[in-house]
């Protein structure tokens, strides 16, 4: 993944861009879960995206939450928080800044939540140049 281990260094834009390590892409499959059945599988056009959060029950959701990886060089490291419409594929994209990396991500539902996004994103943000770590 881009760490060098004689010399404990890692160059994570040096990697996004060296060729060796494509930007992770996302591919809707759906199934029928009676039958297990793939019935469709499709290309989600979003900027590169990991670590989805998703519904373990195997509920139909029309959102889900995934760390985000847009850099203006290269794509690594995840820095933003897609929230992507699973029908249209619509995304909205918050982007943490600069020398910050996010790690995955929780949605959590609100109390008494009237839709399914109602609710809160938790993630653990750390910034490179501080050396510190918070919750966002």
């Amino acid at each position: 993944m881009g760490f060098y281990e004689k010399l404990q260094e890692f160059d994570p834009v040096a990697w996004g861009t060296s060729g060796l390590a494509p930007a992770p892409c996302l591919d809707q499959f759906v199934i029928d879960t009676k039958t297990f059945e793939m019935k469709r599988k499709e290309h989600v056009p979003v900027i590169p995206v990991d670590m989805p959060n998703f519904n373990v029950d195997a509920r139909y959701c029309k959102f889900s939450y995934f760390l985000g990886a847009s850099q203006p060089k290269g794509w690594f490291p995840f820095r933003q928080i897609v929230k992507l419409d699973l029908d249209s594929f619509e995304s909205l994209v918050y982007d943490i800044g600069n020398s910050q990396v996010e790690l995955e991500l929780m949605f959590v539902a609100r109390a008494g939540a009237k839709s399914e996004d109602d609710g809160f994103v938790i993630s653990i943000v750390h910034n490179a140049e501080s050396k510190s770590a918070r919750v966002l």
